[in-house]
């Protein structure tokens, strides 16, 4: 941390002015836990305590830099943690580390009477890695009242296909859900895919059709991957283009098209996809590296990746451009 960010701090130290220089050390970037510790020693030692609205920040501030020992520390002296406080800490747990000590704070702020809200059961159902951690984040969310949501369902759904089991609990936990969003029908649709249930995630993109639900790239990246005749990949192709969603380089939308092609024994128009998005590439005017970087996240196979960059010469030369790999 430099001394420049430090002044402020100090100066705000030598006034006594401890509550005031402990929101300025979690506000510098970037985030210095020793200035922290010793301006948080002088709170405590001048008999300040930690306010809910301050704790929170701090807590916050601490867990997204994951600084989780910090974080704690201010979750454990804070005199009325609110739920808030308690949800930064889980959310950024649930991205680092083992269930176990999620499900223990979720227990923690339970016992001294907060109650969870959305973002806490959502958070929780994200640290799940396991099935027996699944059902138990599944039991909690129904008795909380959460199980019915969209964005709590897809969670779990994406769990149970994750972990093998997209047969009864998962086609319950979405029969439960009283407004599923797309996402949750994205995961199922997923779902069927993974485990081989083809025809399952047909019907299941052709309902969300049906019940006029908005598709989005991911919804049809979903469902190509189950496709294996031509005629209805070209379907799925054909809304992809109408919704503009290869306008803006979908990479995954567009490595599922030329998958879906390619399965089908289509090389050909696989083959015409991706000249028809490197068309575009060249056309709004990438620079080399980043027109190299995209044919790589394109091409699955070498195959592609060496077509593209002979295409991408090709074109090169006629639209004037020196032909040099480095000027691709």
């Amino acid at each position: 941390m430099n001394r420049l960010a430090q002044q402020p701090i100090k100066a705000l130290a030598r006034l006594c002015l401890y509550p005031e220089a402990l929101k300025a050390s979690a506000s510098t970037s970037p985030l210095s836990p020793n200035l922290t510790d010793q301006t948080y020693a002088l709170f405590l030692k001048s008999g300040h305590r930690l306010d809910p609205f301050l704790a929170s920040a701090l807590i916050s501030k601490f867990s997204k830099s994951g600084y989780f020992s910090h974080a704690l520390r201010f979750l454990n002296d804070a005199p009325e943690p609110y739920t808030v406080s308690y949800n930064a800490l889980i959310a950024r747990l649930a991205q680092f580390g083992p269930p176990g000590p999620i499900f223990g704070l979720f227990d923690w702020l339970r016992y001294v009477g907060l109650r969870p809200d959305g973002f806490t059961v959502s958070a929780l159902v994200k640290a799940c890695d396991g099935l027996e951690e699944n059902e138990i984040a599944h039991g909690v969310c129904l008795r909380l009242g959460f199980g019915y949501g969209g964005f709590v369902v897809s969670g779990l759904v994406e769990n149970y296909m994750t972990i093998g089991d997209i047969g009864s609990a998962a086609e319950n936990c979405f029969g439960e859900c009283l407004v599923a969003d797309n996402v949750a029908w994205t995961a199922m649709i997923s779902g069927y895919v993974w485990s081989g249930k083809l025809e399952k995630s047909k019907e299941v993109f052709g309902e969300m059709r049906r019940l006029g639900l908005e598709l989005n790239e991911f919804s049809l990246t979903a469902v190509l991957g189950g496709l294996c005749d031509e005629k209805e990949g070209e379907q799925i192709h054909g809304v992809a283009v109408n919704m503009g969603f290869l306008c803006g380089f979908s990479v995954h939308l567009s490595n599922a098209i030329m998958n879906m092609y390619s399965r089908c024994g289509s090389g050909r128009s696989a083959v015409k996809v991706f000249d028809e998005i490197l068309n575009q590439m060249l056309f709004l005017g990438l620079r080399g590296y980043e027109l190299l970087m995209m044919m790589w996240k394109l091409g699955n196979c070498l195959e592609f990746y060496t077509l593209g960059v002979w295409r991408a010469l090709t074109l090169k030369l006629k639209m004037g451009f020196p032909a040099t790999v480095f000027a691709i």
